[in-house]
């Protein structure tokens, strides 16, 4: 079976010589000089997807022919990888059963969507959600959709299964979705791969290849909340995918985000209200033609082709990978000599084709464009975690519109981190983003659409996940990081605004002004109502402000109203309100309470109208400004504008405060900055020694960029700044020359660290790195203000009122995690059973809201109640939440052949199994083998291997799911793992780990031929066995005979 025969050898070597004459490698030019850079820009080298800038170096993926170029101008390299698409179709293959295992699990765990921890105290709870007004430290998790499903070519789909994609979207959800239409409005097709000659698009021609199909029609289809309506009844946006073929990421962000909307319609306001009043146009595949010839290169994935399929163009051999026209190097701006960073040579994968806007993919785009009036577009690619927006090819133009994507992509970025600007890659021409914007004529004499339109290109993934064809299980990783990107495209594409609260929580009289902020972003015009409502009932009176009228895109007004309040209002008393903000067509997008205090305790009022540093020690450049927020003073990093590079500088309270008698803390103060996105930085650190200084998480603060984040950035050198010197936590970017005010709660959920310090101190630190790469913004890199710092001490009485908002999520067969609402200072009790039993386990003493049940029995019913407590007087428990736990499922396993070697013996606890190979290469003894094991003891286990003819290397691995979670954990479970020899019996001693739930779980026992094994999936040669193993607890499990009996 291991012997190759000469004939095979012949046919192997053959094929490998045919598809070696379009090889793609990548590799590494040592040299990343500005005229290295140049060159090969000039050379139309694309340095923009897959590119990536470290040490003074590029690696690029690029074909054997633009190998040729670099080396006939003399650009020296070295090759990383010899043979990309091999790399990849090998791996996709390998790891495609894993990672489906993965992605049906992460369905099976999923609950509502969580967000990361929201530091912002000042909001009780919020009604209608907007992701617009999202805050805390880190991203929402968006859960999975039921219906999103890998592909079969390495994880991404094919042409027809994406196809077959939109029909059941259509067939699932008809009233939200249309059934997928022809793109081009006069029914114009792509040049496909004819198997006889026609005459198409202007050409004679035939097909290459053993593969053929017809011209493609380009399909999209229209998410809206009612189908029924007319196109360009609402604002219009658009999504596009996969105009390079081999972007795997790209297609596979959009199809997740499509079922991601589809599927939490119904239950997601913030969903539904996007759904309902926008029209969200998607093109999940640009190129079918380039699709479908990787799929002919390897239907396993791995296929490096990125143009489309013109005829006769590039190359015409069965299995080039480089024939056709780059389609996003054919827009009609900036075309050929108009820009830079495209090719004229065909064989070039920036290839521009012969004239502008020749293909007729790029026609079909400019028709469906033209005959629509889209506001905001995005045009998903990979990878890079990198956004270039317009103009890549010609960066130095000047569109007027360059705050607007500044700002657009401040919001797209804040937690995917990406980096983004006109001129964070090299030049690249004729693209269509470029061209949707459009803008003064260009050298050819176009002004692009005419329509002027807010567009984008994100690549996501990096090298590091697997570049253009990711590891499998990368896919959803990624395209979660995409779903938020797509989210803003809707939200500045339609009628939005954001709402700023900008009144600090201490209300100190009856008469108070309450202040607020509107900002319109979205590009669709409207007017803005915000409307205040009374809760608290010592509230007398709140008006509304007037409705804003005729805003600007990005302008913000600041309003303001006053509440009065009841004259026997007590100090540390709950004033609570509703703010509700709709559009011009009585749309409400965000809803929320609000709490202030009357007159709590202020651990630190700085104002540094009087104070100037007196309450701060500083080093460096901080300084007392006189740009205030009020009054005539704030506190500044710098004196100059710009701020210096290499700086490294702190303010640090002088005193230290005793924060053990507040319920919460919230620390306020109103912030403007001006930082070098993703590289300078500022951060607020606290410490409850003065020595040890850790991260603040706050409604404005963001995670630090990564080096993943920021080496595809062509002007920098150096890519760690942030992730090296920050503690995590960081402001960056720029807000506008606009103040906010900042909130940073303490509490048991929030910076809890400092709950009950002593002697807590506050940090701001400021670092920037030896550079800052402007772009054409409107920035000036003026730094950090703080004004009216305040250190807020909340005293909030416990309440035993029974909690609501019981919920169970994250179910498995093992687990699930009970959450419920906050008390304030109370802690809880929660107790559960098996539905029908009369016994209650019970958990006493928690001090959060949530709490993982462990050890649970799988498919069967349980409830759980909830009490609070406030010392030793509890509330009646809640009434029962029932759920159910999931039924355990595997992922299978098994070898292709056992006519060479198999199992023939495994021994563990009282198993001791002698078997002939198993049929199908796996044997399921699980209802017929088990075993007892005790949690801390210690058993060996010996698996002996049978070989019917030649001694072979052979590998064994081992797993027991210790969690009972249905995953076998190569970290935590894998129990054996003996790698490829010719050992016989393998045997280890294994303890069962004091984590491991009760009960019957699985044991998995893989041999295989000349490889370690993974748990799931099937391989070439050998055998799969699985086993019952029964998990007790040694302090259980003796019984001791009653003397009486």
């Amino acid at each position: 079976m291991k012997k190759i025969t000469l004939l095979s050898l012949l046919v192997f070597l053959l094929t490998q010589f045919s598809f070696s004459q379009d090889i793609h490698k990548r590799i590494k030019i040592l040299n990343s000089s500005k005229s290295t850079i140049d060159k090969l820009v000039g050379l139309g080298i694309d340095l923009r997807c897959g590119a990536i800038f470290n040490n003074n170096s590029i690696q690029l993926e690029i074909s054997a022919d633009e190998l040729k170029i670099l080396e006939s101008k003399g650009i020296s390299y070295i090759v990383e990888i010899d043979d990309l698409t091999t790399l990849y179709a090998e791996r996709a293959k390998s790891e495609l059963p894993k990672a489906i295992s993965e992605l049906n699990i992460s369905k099976i765990l999923k609950g509502k969507s969580k967000s990361g921890s929201s530091s912002q105290k000042s909001i009780s709870s919020t009604i209608i959600e907007n992701y617009l007004q999202y805050e805390g430290g880190s991203e929402v998790d968006w859960n999975v959709p039921t219906n999103f499903n890998l592909g079969s070519m390495g994880g991404c789909l094919t042409l027809s299964e994406m196809k077959s994609e939109l029909d059941d979207m259509h067939a699932l959800y008809p009233n939200l979705i249309s059934q997928k239409l022809d793109a081009s409005s006069i029914g114009k097709t792509t040049w496909g791969n004819p198997s006889t000659s026609i005459t198409n698009n202007g050409l004679t021609y035939t097909g290459i290849g053993t593969t053929r199909w017809n011209p493609e029609t380009i399909y999209y289809v229209r998410i809206t909340g009612n189908q029924a309506l007319p196109e360009g009844t609402k604002p219009q946006i658009l999504y596009t995918s996969m105009i390079h073929a081999r972007e795997v990421s790209a297609l596979m962000g959009n199809i997740y985000f499509m079922w991601y909307i589809l599927e939490n319609y119904n239950t997601n306001q913030a969903i539904k209200d996007l759904v309902d009043n926008n029209e969200l146009y998607f093109i999940p595949v640009v190129n079918p033609d380039g699709l479908r010839w990787n799929q002919h290169l390897n239907a396993s994935g791995g296929g490096m082709q990125r143009k489309n399929c013109r005829p006769n163009t590039g190359s015409t051999s069965s299995t080039t990978s480089i024939r056709g026209v780059d389609l996003n190097r054919n827009f009609n701006y900036f075309w050929g000599s108009a820009g830079t960073g495209s090719s004229g040579t065909p064989s070039s994968d920036s290839y521009r084709g012969p004239s502008a806007a020749s293909e007729p993919e790029t026609q079909i785009l400019v028709d469906f464009i033209s005959n629509r009036n889209f506001k905001t577009a995005v045009w998903q690619h990979s990878y890079s975690n990198a956004i270039p927006h317009p103009y890549g090819g010609n960066p130095t133009f000047v569109s007027g519109r360059e705050n607007e994507m500044h700002q657009w992509h401040e919001d797209i970025t804040r937690y995917n981190r990406y980096i983004s600007g006109a001129t964070i890659f090299t030049p690249a021409n004729g693209i269509a983003d470029d061209w949707m914007v459009g803008g003064s004529v260009d050298a050819n004499g176009s002004i692009g659409s005419g329509k002027n339109i807010l567009a984008t290109t994100p690549e996501s993934g990096h090298g590091s996940e697997g570049g253009f064809w990711p590891t499998p299980s990368n896919i959803v990783p990624i395209a979660k990081r995409m779903v938020r990107i797509n989210l803003m495209n809707t939200y500045y594409g339609g009628k939005y605004a954001k709402f700023f609260d900008l009144t600090q929580s201490n209300i100190t009289s009856t008469n108070s002004t309450l202040n607020f902020g509107i900002q319109r972003v979205g590009q669709t015009a409207s007017n803005f109502t915000l409307t205040l409502t009374p809760i608290s009932a010592n509230i007398i009176s709140l008006p509304s402000p007037t409705t804003q009228t005729g805003m600007s895109v990005l302008e913000r007004r600041n309003i303001s109203t006053t509440i009065q309040l009841d004259a026997g209002i007590q100090p540390n008393d709950k004033i609570e309100y509703k703010v509700q903000l709709k559009n011009g067509d009585n749309v409400v997008f965000y809803e929320a309470n609000f709490v202030k205090y009357y007159s709590p305790t202020l651990l630190l009022n700085d104002n540094p109208d009087t104070n100037l540093l007196t309450n701060w020690t500083a080093t460096g450049t901080w300084n007392a400004s006189t740009t205030p927020y009020s009054g005539t003073r704030s506190l500044r990093n710098t004196s100059t504008t710009p701020y210096a590079t290499n700086s490294n500088s702190t303010l640090t309270t002088t005193g230290t405060y005793d924060l053990s008698s507040s319920s919460e803390v919230l620390i306020q103060f109103y912030t403007k900055w001006d930082l070098e996105r993703n590289f300078d930085f500022v951060e607020i650190l606290g410490s409850v020694n003065g020595t040890t200084w850790l991260p603040l998480s706050g409604k404005y603060t963001k995670p630090e960029a990564s080096t993943n984040n920021n080496d595809s950035h062509v002007g920098k050198t150096t890519y760690t700044f942030q992730s090296t010197n920050s503690a995590g936590q960081v402001y960056d970017g720029d807000t506008f020359n606009q103040w906010v005010m900042e909130e940073i709660a303490i509490d048991a959920t929030n910076n809890s660290f400092l709950l009950g310090a002593t002697n807590a101190k506050f940090r701001f630190h400021f670092a920037s790195d030896s550079n800052n790469r402007p772009e054409n913004y409107s920035s000036n890199y003026d730094g950090y203000y703080i004004d009216d710092f305040k250190i807020i001490s909340v005293q909030i009485p416990c309440e035993t009122s029974v909690p609501i908002g019981l919920n169970a999520s994250s179910i498995t067969a093992s687990t699930a995690t009970i959450s419920w609402n906050n008390i304030t200072s109370a802690t809880y009790d929660i107790r559960y059973r098996i539905v029908g039993e009369t016994a209650w386990t019970d958990i006493f003493g928690l001090s959060s809201t949530n709490n993982n049940l462990t050890s649970l029995s799988a498919s069967t019913n349980y409830e759980v109640q909830v009490r609070s407590n406030c010392g030793t007087n509890n509330s009646a428990y809640s009434s029962s939440l029932s759920f159910s736990t999931l039924a355990v499922s595997y992922c299978t396993a098994n070898g292709n052949s056992t006519n060479d070697e198999y199992i023939g013996n495994v021994t563990f606890g009282t198993i001791n199994n002698t078997t002939g190979a198993g049929a199908g290469g796996y044997s399921d003894f699980t209802s017929t083998l088990s075993t007892d094991v005790i949690i801390n003891s210690s058993y060996n286990i010996s698996v002996t291997k049978v070989w019917t003819g030649t001694l072979f290397n052979e590998a064994v691995a081992a797993w027991i799911d210790y969690n009972k979670d249905g995953v076998f954990d190569d970290v935590t479970e894998k129990i054996l793992n003996s790698p490829a020899n010719q050992t016989n019996p393998v045997s280890i001693n294994v303890t069962i780990p004091n984590t491991a739930s009760i009960g019957i779980t699985r044991m998995r026992v893989i041999l295989r031929y000349n490889a370690s094994p993974s748990s799931c999936g099937s391989f070439d040669f050998g055998e799969v066995e699985d086993y019952s193993i029964n998990i007790i607890n040694g302090a259980l499990s003796t019984w001791y005979q009653d003397s009486d009996s």
